[in-house]
């Protein structure tokens, strides 16, 4: 490997520094092969920033929270998909669309366009929005979370088993970790990923219309924060309401609503309906307003 100015990278440094995981998920994500592109320490360093450490911390709160908890997959059967919170329902119909498109990608060569537009995406939404806003399900002292708690940690891990076999051709050590850890030798798996199948798609547990009501969930949660800041009003300061204006389905879009107070901070959100509402919004995005 060498930079356009003729400077040799290392690659045992690089292995020393940022690991083997880094350096080929670089190589394969951070453009076509066919294409030139600037390899140096930094921009593996932001690898390891933005995606590698991203999965690890998903990984880590996991496993610290299960293992607090009693957390055990194999002693129950799992909540089936379609009993559990909207939540839990959307990162699974995500996982089921990445795993669909990751394998239509693989097998046109597209290694690139998989791991940088799906996977990253996936362990994106897995970490930003699923993991914070199900935070709080995860404690549960004395086991009186109940099945909620338990959809919670069925849905994870099956998240994260999921993502280790999409990046076992990626990331193998990481992903071999996280599979011994949480698969290995339950339900008759294999001791290793890479003795796994590579997972297909379960298109009955795809739902469309959640992601789309998802969306416009989180559009207004940005939109919130962003009329917070130019107000000056911090996060951590409760307010009563907000009012927002979606121009869909309210009926799909409400069961969302206590995640959109949560990452708000106001005790409700309720849809505007008359001429004076109208008058007080203070800002529009997409298909959905908020003041």
């Amino acid at each position: 490997m060498s930079t356009r100015l003729g400077n040799v990278v290392d690659p045992w440094s690089v292995i020393d520094r940022q690991g083997a995981d880094a350096l080929r998920w670089f190589m394969f994500t951070g453009g076509s092969p066919w294409s030139p592109r600037r390899v140096y320490k930094e921009a593996l360093d932001e690898v390891v920033r933005q995606f590698m450490l991203t999965l690890w911390n998903v990984y880590s709160f996991f496993v610290t929270y299960a293992n607090a908890s009693g957390f055990d997959p194999s002693a129950d059967d799992p909540v089936p998909v379609r009993e559990r919170p909207p939540l839990d329902r959307w990162i699974r119909s995500r996982l089921e669309r990445t795993v669909e498109t990751a394998r239509e990608g693989l097998e046109k060569y597209n290694a690139t366009g998989v791991g940088r537009d799906r996977i990253a995406r996936f362990v994106d939404d897995l970490s930003n929005w699923y993991v914070r806003l199900a935070r709080r399900r995860f404690w549960d002292p004395g086991g009186a979370g109940g099945a909620d708690t338990h959809a919670a940690f069925v849905t994870l891990q099956e998240s994260l088993v999921a993502v280790a076999q999409l990046l076992a051709p990626f990331t193998p050590f990481v992903s071999e970790e996280i599979w011994r850890n949480l698969a290995a030798g339950r339900g008759g798996l294999p001791a290793s990923v890479h003795l796994s199948d590579y997972p297909q798609a379960e298109h009955s547990v795809v739902d469309r219309a959640l992601d789309e009501v998802m969306q416009a969930a989180r559009q207004i949660v940005e939109l919130g924060r962003r009329i917070r800041s130019e107000s000056k009003v911090k996060v951590r300061q409760p307010l009563l309401e907000a009012v927002v204006h979606y121009p869909g389905d309210h009926d799909a879009l409400r069961p969302l609503l206590p995640l959109v107070a949560q990452e708000l901070n106001v005790k409700g959100v309720v849809f505007a309906e008359s001429a004076e509402q109208l008058g007080r919004w203070r800002a529009k995005i997409c298909s959905s307003s908020i003041w």
